[in-house]
């Protein structure tokens, strides 16, 4: 979204907005939109105004499925929970990784405690990921969002695919480079899921 199509959404008086301010309103982790994101009560109005604008309609809790459940936590938790599964999708991939430079990486980025589990536990069994991909991300240092990634596809195989609000909900979640580099076409046992979900959120 570009700067006159935020400024449409917060502003009625968008067209007499100062240029500055727009680019103050979208800069950097310490802009406008960045408070906004911090703040439950601004992120719920800015949801609000945008699901009006856009004519979309939330969901009732009620109509949550057992898998939909973390769509009810707040945002740093939904973060959390999608490291958490995107840890457990690519273990295997952090098993398999040998050479010092890529393992010295990885515990950086995991930390030591978060590197030995993968270490030890069993993973969750997903299909259609990229080993490739994998190694590519950590020799360029993008390890930590490529983990966040994956759980966001993960997170997102539990929602409906032609529903526009969901699609808007997990834009709010992510940031744009997260959102966009996560894999498609993953596949994943159910209760599997169901199972690494739960655990997430009591963490």
């Amino acid at each position: 979204m570009n700067m006159r199509a935020w400024a449409n959404l917060l502003l009625p008086d968008a067209l007499n907005t100062h240029l500055d301010w727009l680019r103050d309103l979208v800069r950097g982790d310490d802009g406008m939109l960045a408070q906004v994101v911090r703040s439950p009560a601004a992120r719920r109005l800015l949801a609000r105004k945008t699901y009006t604008r856009f004519g979309l309609v939330p969901p009732a809790r009620a109509t949550l499925t057992a898998t939909q459940e973390w769509l009810l936590a707040t945002r740093d938790q939904q973060l959390a929970l999608a490291r958490h599964l995107g840890m457990a999708a690519l273990q295997e991939c952090i098993r398999r990784t040998v050479n010092a430079k890529a393992v010295a990486t990885l515990r950086r980025e995991l930390g030591e405690d978060a590197y030995r589990k993968a270490m030890t536990q069993p993973p969750l069994a997903v299909t259609g990921l990229d080993a490739a991909r994998f190694r590519e991300e950590i020799e360029r240092n993008g390890v930590g969002v490529y983990l966040t990634a994956v759980g966001a596809a993960l997170l997102e195989s539990t929602l409906p695919v032609d529903e526009p609000f969901y699609r808007l909900r997990m834009a709010f979640i992510f940031s744009p480079p997260c959102w966009q580099s996560r894999p498609r076409g993953l596949q994943v046992d159910p209760q599997a899921l169901a199972t690494q979900l739960r655990e997430g959120l009591r963490a």
